[in-house]
């Protein structure tokens, strides 16, 4: 639920454009987000340096203490360290199952962001987050669980012939633009 981009030019794409841009080293380590984040001071020192303060899903901007997502990134980046995952050539079909209790270990990472993080690098995936939630609904005349719209989802790829990813994505766009056309 994230604004990517914003019209005073904030949101998440404005906030890591400036992280990036600030940043002395070009490298992807997750060891070095560690010690970048260490020398800043810890997680909440570190995003405020760019402008962030937000909070996990489900908990406001104002709810004293609970994870920011900065916290989240940090212990994200520990269990990965823990598993030997350092890059994202580290991922593989491999260690996938790993990865993604590693994702989630972190309150406020859920099944949505550490699937959409795989399906991000290249594995087939449907990410049951509120848009494919929203479509799948409508579709069914029932809200259903997150597991629910993923199988789905992932039932119509394969009768459509299409990646689940594809498929995910496509409803994404649809679903996007119908709640901004309101």
């Amino acid at each position: 639920r994230a604004q990517y981009r914003t019209t005073n030019g904030r949101g998440v794409h404005a906030l890591v454009s400036e992280w990036r841009q600030r940043r002395t080293r070009q490298d992807f380590s997750l060891r070095a987000l560690m010690a970048e984040i260490d020398e800043a001071g810890g997680p909440e020192a570190w995003a405020r340096a760019f402008g962030s303060s937000q909070h996990s899903p489900r908990r406001p901007a104002t709810a004293p203490g609970g994870p920011t997502k900065a916290a989240a990134v940090y212990e994200a980046a520990r269990e990965f360290n823990a598993i030997k995952v350092d890059c994202a050539g580290d991922i593989t079909e491999a260690n996938a199952a790993q990865v993604d209790r590693a994702v989630r270990t972190p309150k406020g990472i859920g099944k949505a962001t550490s699937n959409y993080m795989l399906m991000l690098l290249g594995k087939p995936g449907v990410k049951p987050d509120t848009m494919i939630i929203r479509f799948v609904e409508r579709a069914i005349g029932r809200q259903p669980t997150p597991a629910q719209a993923e199988a789905l989802v992932e039932a119509a790829a394969s009768i459509l012939d299409v990646a689940p990813h594809k498929l995910d994505h496509a409803i994404w766009a649809y679903e996007s633009a119908r709640s901004q056309a309101k």
